[in-house]
């Protein structure tokens, strides 16, 4: 087990040659643990800006879609080394495990549920294929890499499409090379192996490939190498599927040859006709599948619930499995248990209405936020006891699960711009001490004295009985290193903002007058690069601020947009100045992340320094500072023996030899390495130039003891040295 930021990494269960994927858990911004899948990228990856790119857009992408025959995407950024995207975790198998239980039994799947399956497997990528973007332009989405590893179906009879990793956007996504082919060969459409431009034509051709080999049990595409195999994709001349099933119904077989064709205009022209054709075939046969039809023929072919590969898992994982089925047995119970409750209730005035239907939402899934819209319908309704109640509940979940912002924002609304009392302060400072703290030390907060509302608080959120270990997310570090006063202070000057999706809330080159904290949602940093394209620079999410840059004078660097609906904490200078003796330790909470900011972004970004590993640059911005220098005032002096180098954040600074003008450096370029390297007296006057200079200042020694480990940065930067003597 491995913490990963605010994930928990369970197990590994996959790898390849660009990631690995983990089973994981994590605390949701709703409050509860939640299981769920970290394709996590190689560290070697993470040197390179094209593949970086690559997997920025597939996240970018994957998380935009959102539909109930696709694996949903909830999180993507950037941990260390490690870039990351948190996905669904489906808890099931994939059609290739189906696919080999079969095999050596010569069985193939029952030809209407074989259709089902591909029903809503065409449902998922059609909607993607159709996708447009916020502003209503199409992305003319391509899977490219549909098969049966890439079609889970869960335990329950759901089907999902998975993994959209190599799927293009044309207008959004980085480019691939011309006649590059991605996507598994044996599902490859005639074009795609040809390494030809492709459209949604492509997808439907693989899932014909799969519907072949479901209700044959054959494989349609095969060969006896890699290099054979491509060949056949490129010219395929299959066999019709009746060949190898004499009792094969004749429209099945004529929805699959359709769907087969080489010539893409003979081909169904979308998936959604496919499944269309698939649904008339069904009622004809008068077969009304279902998910319930799916679970019970793979509780059929797996007696035990678990596949060959999972019971390939080493002991520990067998026990986590059992583990959690225990677990959501025990929440399972304890719904029934609300639901029952909730359905003997009297329910009668427009209030009681109002609320079960809150109350169901939150029993069939659990989420804090929930409660608090029904506290703010209370409110409204002048129930202030209830609403008062709801609050304080919802603030003390959050405050269990370490989520202190979306506590803090139950507060704010509890105060509703009312001055802070002693007992409210009180309230709020012992909201860390419920971090991690069982249920059952919350009992006080399941009950508001509603006979509505108490006995869903009990069962779905406060349940003594529910013995699941509390791992707390850690707190955002802005808020880490506040005192308790001070936690109770900022209450009084946030201001709780929501903007919807694609909001820009900064420019590059503007000014900001706030500090923003994120509760919820997403945040992305863009910039042109040299090429004028627009690439992000970096992904924030709960806990991240933006907004500093401009905070302490400057200007954004960057394009600062809402990636999809956020709430975020607006802290203004005017009122953080009001309350500077109050919050001694926020602003200087805020230089620091300011300052490494600054450096991280700066370094990264170098050709030089990029490659360094996160724990190197880590190293680099401990000891960093920033400096200001006026116009021609003298940043070190030929002869000097200081080994400090420096990167120029703004502004520029010119170099002097023997008192004669070398040359000027300007932003992000760096300076003094030779000394920090070589341990010689400074060769170079370096002054600041006109309009002066903004410098990061980083420990020479350092940056000695990394490079004499870093084989690679000491021969790049050995390079430099050279060019520049």
């Amino acid at each position: 087990m491995e913490t990963f930021g605010r994930y928990q990494l369970d197990r590994r269960i996959a790898a390849g040659g660009m990631a690995e994927i983990f089973l994981s858990s994590t605390v949701s911004i709703e409050g509860f643990k939640k299981q769920l899948i970290i394709k996590r990228m190689l560290p070697k990856w993470s040197k390179e800006k094209g593949f970086i790119a690559k997997f920025i857009d597939e996240a970018k992408l994957s998380s935009k879609l959102h539909h109930s025959n696709i694996v949903q995407v909830f999180d993507f950024g950037r941990q260390g080394d490690h870039y990351y995207i948190a996905a669904e975790y489906v808890p099931g198998l994939d059609l290739s495990e189906l696919i080999r239980e079969l095999r050596p039994k010569k069985a193939h799947v029952p030809d209407t549920l074989a259709a089902y399956v591909i029903e809503q497997v065409c449902a998922g990528l059609d909607y993607a294929h159709d996708f447009k973007d916020n502003d209503g332009t199409p992305m003319r989405i391509v899977h490219r890499d549909v098969s049966p590893g890439n079609v889970l179906v869960t335990w329950a009879g759901q089907v999902k499409v998975a993994d959209f990793g190599i799927a293009i956007a044309e207008q959004r996504l980085s480019e691939t090379q011309p006649g590059t082919i991605h996507g598994k060969v044996a599902y490859m459409s005639p074009e795609q192996a040809r390494g030809e431009p492709l459209d949604r034509r492509t997808d439907v051709y693989s899932v014909g490939l799969m519907l072949y080999e479901l209700i044959t049990g054959v494989r349609a595409l095969q060969a006896s190498n890699t290099r054979d195999l491509l060949r056949t994709a490129q010219q395929p001349k299959l066999n019709p599927p009746e060949t190898h099933r004499e009792d094969l119904d004749l429209e099945l077989s004529a929805i699959v040859t359709q769907a087969l064709a080489v010539d893409r205009k003979q081909r169904f022209q979308s998936c959604n006709e496919v499944a269309e054709a698939l649904q008339r075939f069904r009622v004809r046969v008068t077969a009304l599948e279902s998910a319930a039809t799916v679970a019970r023929y793979l509780k059929q072919i797996f007696p035990s619930g678990t596949t060959k590969k999972d019971q390939a898992g080493d002991a520990g994982a067998m026990a986590a499995r059992k583990e959690t089925k225990i677990l959501e047995e025990q929440r399972n119970e304890a719904k029934r248990a609300a639901s029952e409750s909730l359905q003997k209730s009297s329910v009668q005035t427009a209030w009681e209405r109002q609320a079960a239907h809150y109350l169901r939402a939150v029993i069939d899934e659990p989420n804090v936020w929930k409660l608090i819209e029904l506290a703010e319908k209370a409110r409204g309704r002048g129930l202030d006891d209830v609403a008062k109640g709801l609050f304080r509940a919802s603030a003390a979940k959050f405050a269990q699960q370490g989520l202190m912002l979306q506590a803090l924002t139950t507060y704010h609304n509890l105060i509703e711009g009312q001055t802070l009392g002693p007992g409210m302060e009180r309230e709020i400072i012992s909201l860390r001490g419920l971090r991690e703290k069982p249920n059952e030390a919350l009992a006080k907060y399941a009950s508001i004295g509603d006979s509505l509302i108490d006995p869903v608080l009990e069962k779905i959120f406060f349940d003594p009985e529910d013995r699941t270990p509390i791992q707390a997310m850690p707190e955002p570090p802005l808020l880490a290193g506040l005192s308790d006063r001070e936690l109770a202070a900022l209450v009084r000057i946030i201001r709780p903002k929501h903007v919807a999706a694609g909001t820009v809330l900064l420019r590059n080159g503007e000014k900001g007058k706030s500090i923003c904290l994120i509760s919820r949602g997403r945040i992305l940093l863009t910039a042109k690069n040299k090429k004028n394209e627009s690439v992000t620079i970096e992904s924030l999410t709960h806990g991240d601020v933006f907004g500093e840059a401009t905070y302490f004078g400057g200007v954004s660097k960057t394009n600062v947009f809402a990636f999809d609906d956020v709430a975020f904490f607006e802290i203004k200078k005017t009122d953080l100045d009001a309350l500077a003796q109050e919050l001694p330790n926020l602003q200087k909470q805020l230089e620091q992340l300011y300052k490494t900011r600054v450096v991280d972004a700066l370094l990264w970004e170098s050709e030089i320094f990029g490659v360094l590993s996160a724990k190197e640059r880590r190293r680099l911005v401990e000891d960093a500072d920033i400096k200001k220098f006026n116009q021609s005032g003298r940043i070190y002096q030929e002869g000097d023996t200081s080994d400090e180098f420096y990167i120029v954040k703004s502004g520029e600074v010119h170099s002097f030899k023997d008192g004669l003008f070398e040359g000027k450096l300007t932003v992000n370029d760096f300076f003094g390495e030779i000394s920090a390297l070589q341990r010689v007296p400074r060769p170079h006057t370096i002054k600041a130039g006109p309009g002066g200079v903004e410098c990061v200042v980083l420990n020479g020694g350092t940056l000695w003891k990394i490079a004499r480990k870093n084989a690679e940065v000491s021969k790049l930067l050995e390079a430099v040295i050279e060019q520049r003597s």
